[in-house]
């Protein structure tokens, strides 16, 4: 009757062994460096009998075969720093993905049009609103392609020589005695000299045209230019007798 009892409780016994031994088999939060003991003892019947020990089971003596110890996983080659990769966190389905490669140096040309437009600030040589030859309406052309300056006033001049006429040894002789302003025109040559005289007022017949004449010729200007061109010009001049 014992030994039937012993015989049970070997089955028991190595039963449970075979379960644990399948657990620690089959699991993956086993450590393959340390092992699980495990011991059966067989007791009698009553248990007085003597305890029978059976081998002991490591965990540790097999792995699973789908794990990959970390010595035997491949090298992973690493990428120049010049060619780095951009890594990206995995997207959901449907998005689209851009593949990010090497950035390296590059050149290029380019062409274009364009306008504007612009203004500036000239010069050149005239004298007022005339007739397109660069003098104004204060000259006159003369036959000889000449202008002549109408008036003093619209040239700038220097007199040199302007002698003053004498009252008349005529007018003495007969005593006349009063005072005679007489006017004059003189056209001043481009060279300086009197080239005509016009007497443009009434004189008395006693020697007063005769003496303006004679002395009005002597006058001498310095040569006459407006705008560096060479012109002539028209001089009025009252000369006074006095007795």
């Amino acid at each position: 009757m014992r030994a039937k009892y012993f015989g049970y409780s070997l089955l028991v016994h190595a039963g449970c062994f075979a379960v644990a031994g399948f657990w620690l088999w089959n699991s993956p939060a086993a450590s393959p460096e340390h092992g699980v003991e495990v011991t059966l003892v067989a007791e009698s019947g009553g248990g007085g009998g003597a305890a029978v020990q059976l081998p002991t089971v490591t965990a540790g003596d097999r792995r699973s075969s789908s794990a990959v110890h970390a010595s035997e996983q491949p090298e992973i080659p690493q990428l120049p720093s010049s060619e780095q990769v951009a890594l990206r966190e995995p997207l959901s389905t449907g998005q689209k993905t851009t593949a990010v490669g090497a950035v390296r140096p590059g050149s290029g040309t380019g062409t274009g049009t364009g306008y504007g437009t612009g203004s500036g600030a000239g010069k050149g040589n005239g004298a007022g609103a005339g007739d397109g030859s660069g003098f104004g309406d204060g000259f006159q052309q003369g036959a000889d392609g000449i202008y002549t300056a109408l008036s003093a006033d619209s040239v700038d001049y220097t007199v040199l020589y302007a002698p003053d006429p004498i009252y008349p040894r005529e007018a003495y002789d007969v005593g006349y005695t009063k005072t005679v302003d007489v006017t004059i025109r003189l056209c001043v040559d481009t060279d300086g000299s009197i080239m005509k005289i016009d007497i443009l007022t009434e004189v008395p017949s006693l020697g007063f045209r005769e003496e303006v004449l004679r002395v009005a010729s002597q006058w001498r200007f310095a040569p006459v230019t407006y705008r560096g061109t060479p012109v002539r010009m028209n001089f009025v001049k009252t000369f006074t007798f006095r007795p």
